[in-house]
């Protein structure tokens, strides 16, 4: 397994007007504990969303698969528990909780290999 950590956090500064900048490497994770793990390193909370077709009355995966996941801590995980819900034969999709600052672009990938979105 990879080991993912924010260099931009590591070194530390005096002053964060914004907080943390969470950097994307250029080569991302191809499965979701990599994901889980990758971001976790990054300071950004992970939670387990059941997995499409789970029961769960949404065939979309974006169920969370616990309680009161808006107040967790980015610390609430350790890898034991984030193999738990991501490792495995049938893993939990991936909900992120970002800070209030960031902003996140989903740009999904089109059968035009990205032109629609240039």
């Amino acid at each position: 397994m990879k080991t993912y950590t924010n260099s931009a956090q590591s070194q530390g500064s005096s002053k964060q007007r914004f907080g943390p900048r969470i950097l994307i490497p250029s080569s991302f994770p191809t499965n979701s504990l990599e994901a889980a793990e990758l971001y976790a390193a990054m300071g950004v909370t992970v939670f387990p969303l059941h997995p499409p077709g789970s029961g769960t009355g949404r065939k979309d995966g974006k169920v969370p698969a616990i309680k009161g996941y808006r107040d967790l801590k980015p610390d609430w995980s350790d890898s034991a528990m984030r193999y738990r819900h991501w490792g495995g034969a049938n893993p939990c999709n991936l909900g992120i909780l970002l800070p209030p600052q960031h902003v996140v672009v989903d740009l999904d990938s089109k059968s035009d290999n990205g032109a629609s979105v240039r």
